[in-house]
């Protein structure tokens, strides 16, 4: 309904910028993202100088995954008119592009302008994470909780940063209060799992996969994680129909494929495990310990040629593991070398 008003309103005075950046913004609420960026690209075609069209056009960059047009955008809505959100919203772009350094500076001076603003806390908090500054981050995320204790993410995340740590019972009281305040939180009780694995309840962290997993269907982390657990625990059958599930719902994710061929190996279906350590290392070509993984396999095939290959790149990607160079030796031994 908004949006047939603005149209009506545009019928009347077709270039005026406040009616198509309303517009883009009832666009956007529908998820007409490429619509909307028309109606901003007029708005600040026939204005120049619309900071407030320029930040809204780079929103709706970012709902698109366009995270350099974002940026740009924000760069000109600052230019024109330096706002905390522009900052922080320009530093979200930044931390999306893997550029953390630079969006905490930009939190920084979202900071500068408004100190009170639990959002750009909790977005340097995310940043300081990325960067390894665990410790940075827990204060942050405190900040944001202390501004905005009903946010059920800043205790999610600030509980994945306490995981990150090995702080697996601050972690779970913060995923409990997240949970408290959002039962339906799926991505909660997946890291709550991986809590209680680290503390040895393996029952309580299957419990919690699969709480998951019955919150969302095509979680393809908790099948993962769920089923590296099975794998763990030598519950091989649960853990090869979770990994598969897993593989089904993400094909391009490495760790499935990767839990599924230690799980083939151990079950003893060596060339179903060659297959998957063989698609996890094109997927993700600099783990070391995969390729040493695919020589023992070839190891025990009697292949010690390609297990010595194998382990050949498991050193060149990581000289300092001494068990590379002991199944190395192994292989040569094989061989009478």
């Amino acid at each position: 309904k908004a949006i047939v008003e603005y149209d009506a309103s545009l019928r009347l005075a077709p270039d005026d910028p406040v009616t198509l950046r309303n517009r883009a913004m009832a666009k956007n609420q529908l998820g007409q993202f490429e619509s909307a960026i028309e109606d901003l690209t007029v708005a600040v075609t026939v204005d120049p100088d619309f900071a407030v069209g320029y930040h809204t056009r780079g929103v709706t960059w970012d709902e698109l995954g366009e995270f350099e047009n974002a940026i740009a955008d924000y760069d000109r809505a600052i230019a024109l008119d330096p706002t905390a959100v522009s900052y922080s919203n320009r530093g979200v772009s930044k931390s999306n592009l893997g550029r953390d350094q630079e969006a905490i500076a930009d939190f920084d001076e979202a900071l500068k302008l408004d100190p009170e603003m639990a959002n750009a806390y909790h977005n340097r908090a995310y940043s300081w994470d990325e960067l390894g500054e665990y410790d940075k981050a827990i204060a942050d995320y405190s900040k944001a909780i202390e501004l905005n204790g009903a946010d059920p993410m800043c205790f999610h995340n600030r509980g994945y940063t306490y995981n990150n740590q090995g702080q697996w019972r601050k972690a779970i009281e913060d995923f409990n209060i997240c949970l408290r305040l959002d039962p339906e939180y799926g991505t909660a009780y997946n890291n709550r799992g991986h809590a209680w694995q680290a503390l040895g309840d393996y029952d309580k962290a299957i419990a919690d996969f699969t709480t998951a997993i019955r919150l969302d269907d095509q979680d393809s982390e908790s099948y993962s994680s769920r089923g590296a657990l099975y794998y763990e625990l030598s519950d091989l059958d649960k853990a090869i129909a979770d990994l598969t599930k897993a593989v089904e719902i993400a094909p391009e994710d490495p760790i499935a494929r990767q839990y599924r061929a230690m799980s083939w190996h151990l079950a003893g279906d060596h060339h179903k495990a060659l297959k998957d350590y063989d698609d996890a290392l094109r997927l993700s070509p600099d783990e070391a310990w995969v390729y040493a993984a695919r020589g023992d396999v070839w190891y025990q095939l009697g292949e010690y040629r390609k297990a010595i290959k194998d382990y050949t790149d498991a050193i060149r990607l990581d000289p300092t593991d001494p068990e590379f160079y002991d199944s190395r030796g192994f292989a040569w031994e094989a061989l009478g070398e």
